[in-house]
C-alpha cells in the first residue's frame, strides 16, 4: 500500500482500521464480552466514528 499525498492519509487509514477492530470485537465477541462483565463491570469501550 502506498500513501501518495500527505501523511494524513496514513492517520485516516489507522482510524479506520481500529474502528473496524473495535466494532469486530464487540459483535463477534458479544457473548464473551457479557460473560466477563458480570465479573468485572465498567463501561463499554467508546470510539469516535468517523475516526
Amino acid at each position: 500500500m502506498a500513501f501518495n499525498y500527505h501523511y494524513h492519509e496514513v492517520v485516516n487509514t489507522i482510524g479506520d482500521l481500529f474502528t473496524q477492530i473495535f466494532k469486530g470485537l464487540a459483535s463477534r465477541f458479544a457473548t464473551e464480552i457479557s460473560i466477563i462483565n458480570k465479573q468485572y463491570p465498567c463501561e463499554p469501550f467508546e470510539f469516535v466514528e468517523p475516526a
